[in-house]
């Protein structure tokens, strides 16, 4: 599986009739409206889950409803559950080049983009102008962050400059007033249905599932980066040292 070498140096349906509801009082900062899912109490990520608690460290994860799963802890330190070969493939071709996975999503079809150092990248099924611009950043050296994309077409690209997406001017709008109340957007994550951003001080999501309100609700950090499913399964974590998890 060949991947690109980092350099160094929607309109999701939900944004038609977005109403923003619930501001945290107490927690974590956070703004957006959810879902009424509550946590899940089965999961298909028993296995992700238990490498979780061996390690007592998570510092990025991806999960899907269906079951694939990945975590990482301390800079490459990977585990993985029902992912495509491919994804396998390209990480650990990226274990020979000595670079930290940097971001992982997969979709519920089992398309992924993975990204590694700085800019290095690994998609497969992923829409033609994502793959496109994560090709230009590549080129132009700019720094990503995160990326995502999901199942309709629709996606995100946190680097280091600014935020790349094709979710139209309302989710324009949602970055300025994320920007505006917590700082700079670290990263994003999406489904089918919903996105979160996490910012420096606070996270802002659109249609998340519930529990993910209500688990930010009892944290006492910001979290770095948050990977959930429709179903009410999550992984949170600041990236460093504090995680929360239900799967």
């Amino acid at each position: 599986m060949n991947i690109t070498k980092p350099i160094k140096t929607l309109t999701l349906g939900l944004l038609a009739t977005l109403s923003l509801g619930g501001i945290a009082d107490a927690g974590c900062p956070w703004t957006g409206n959810f879902n009424d899912i509550p946590a899940s109490t089965t999961s298909p990520h028993s296995y992700i889950k238990g490498v979780i608690k061996e390690r007592g460290e998570v510092r990025i994860a991806a999960l899907t409803d269906y079951g694939a799963g990945v975590v990482v802890s301390g800079r490459n330190n990977w585990a993985i559950s029902k992912v495509p070969t491919a994804l396998k493939e390209a990480i650990e071709e990226n274990d020979k080049l000595n670079q930290s996975i940097t971001d992982v999503h997969i979709t519920e079809r089992g398309s992924f983009v993975a990204i590694f150092g700085t800019n290095g990248y690994s998609c497969m099924g992923a829409p033609t102008d994502f793959s496109d611009k994560l090709k230009q950043l590549h080129s132009a050296s700019e720094e990503v962050l995160s990326a995502c994309f999901n199942d309709r077409d629709e996606y995100i690209i946190v680097t280091e400059k600014t935020i790349y997406h094709n979710l139209g001017d309302a989710f324009g709008k949602i970055i300025t007033q994320t920007n505006n109340e917590y700082g700079l957007i670290l990263s994003a994550s999406m489904t089918n249905t919903s996105c979160i951003l996490c910012a420096q001080r606070g996270v802002f999501f659109v249609g998340a599932p519930k529990c993910i309100s209500e688990a930010l609700n009892r944290l006492d950090y910001v979290p770095r980066c948050i990977k959930y499913t429709d179903d009410g399964d999550y992984i949170i974590t600041d990236g460093v040292g504090s995680y929360s998890f239900s799967l």
